[in-house]
Formats: C-alpha cells, sequence, structure tokens
C-alpha cells in the first residue's frame, strides 16, 4: 500500500536488479569458460580485458542507435 515500507519481493533495486546482473555475469562465465571476479560498482570483470567485448553492442556503420 501506499506510505508504507516496500516488501522484499517488489523492491527491485534491493533484490531484482542483483539478482539479474548476477545470473547474466554467470551466463558470461559459462560463454568464456572462465571464473569472472565481477566488480560490481565498475560494472566490469577484473583482470579480464576480453569481458569488455561481450558488455556492449557493436554495431555495424550506418546501424548505430540515435541518440534523442
Amino acid at each position: 500500500m501506499r506510505g508504507e515500507e516496500p516488501t522484499p519481493v517488489s523492491n527491485f533495486i534491493d533484490h531484482a536488479g542483483p539478482l539479474t546482473e548476477m545470473v547474466l555475469v554467470g551466463n558470461l562465465a559459462v560463454r568464456l569458460g572462465k571464473k569472472i571476479d565481477w566488480d560490481m560498482q565498475n560494472m566490469n570483470a577484473r583482470g579480464l580485458p576480453e569481458v569488455k567485448e561481450h558488455l556492449k553492442r557493436s554495431y555495424r556503420a550506418g546501424w548505430e542507435p540515435k541518440l534523442t
């Protein structure tokens, strides 16, 4: 209800966001076949520069998203 403290099952910032991040990093570790030391604050893997190519999408010329 409005005005009440959020419940853990509906508090996205505290629960669902970090859980989703953990699952996605786990998928990345399986894909690369390596253990990943994940830095949540910087959204990067420590000591694995090859992870960066999987974190952001690269677009072909002319297909870049337009920022409005």
